[in-house]
């Protein structure tokens, strides 16, 4: 079981670090003129911070708190589409990652309340 939150808390630190360097790649491409540049920046430290301390403590935290780093991953999403400026973000896309990521690792009703989240 141990093993097991660690592979959780791995797969959601690569998560993490790919969606903040997809994330910076993306204000370095041209994007919205009503995105908000600065919340987009901290939105992206956020991910990164939250991608090392997914892996630097995979080994110490307890396998439930997949779910609160799962539910932050949700809410980085969220407000990535908010500050993006862009009715239609394509930001929406990395939900898809967080469902992924819900189905692999949780039980079917647990990977639901993510998905309705």
């Amino acid at each position: 079981m141990a093993r097991e939150a660690g592979e959780r808390m791995q797969a959601i630190s690569v998560l993490f670090l790919a969606g903040a360097t997809i994330g910076l790649i993306s204000l370095a491409l041209p994007h919205s003129s009503q995105a908000n540049t600065g919340a987009l920046l901290l939105n992206i430290g956020a991910a990164y911070g939250g991608a090392a301390a997914a892996w630097l403590l995979r080994r110490r935290l307890p396998p439930w708190f997949a779910h609160v780093f799962a539910v932050s991953g949700t809410l980085v999403v969220t407000r990535a589409i908010y500050y993006s400026g862009d009715a239609a973000s394509y930001y929406a896309i990395w939900y898809a990652w967080v469902a992924l990521y819900a189905f692999y690792f949780f039980t079917r009703p647990r990977a639901v309340l993510h998905l309705a989240l």
